[in-house]
């Protein structure tokens, strides 16, 4: 386990298995792993070398999303409540 959070986690997984022929075979990867309440929502597989670029993600991805502040987001946030009003002034002037 190389991190763990409320978001998830990322570890290092191993898995053994053998063929029909009797060839061994080890796979070994690193995964991330978040959730979504009880729910696994995302699963992203790196190569066990890519440690680095696992934990990167995941740090990326712990990081709250971005508000946009420009004048056009802003107001479009006022905007829908206008619409459900059917008040058209004030949709006008979110958009003066």
């Amino acid at each position: 386990m190389h991190r763990l959070s409320d978001l998830g986690t990322v570890y290092t997984h191993a898995a053994h298995g053998v063929s029909q022929e009797g060839f061994d075979a080890e796979w070994r990867g690193v995964d991330i792993v978040t959730l979504d309440g009880d729910m696994v929502n995302r699963c992203e597989v790196f190569d066990e070398a890519d440690l680095d670029t696992a934990i990167a993600r995941f740090e990326e991805l712990s990081r709250p999303a971005a508000q946009l502040k420009t004048q056009p987001a802003t107001s479009m946030r006022g905007c829908t409540p206008a619409s459900r009003a059917r008040d058209w002034d004030a949709m006008a002037e979110a958009f003066g």
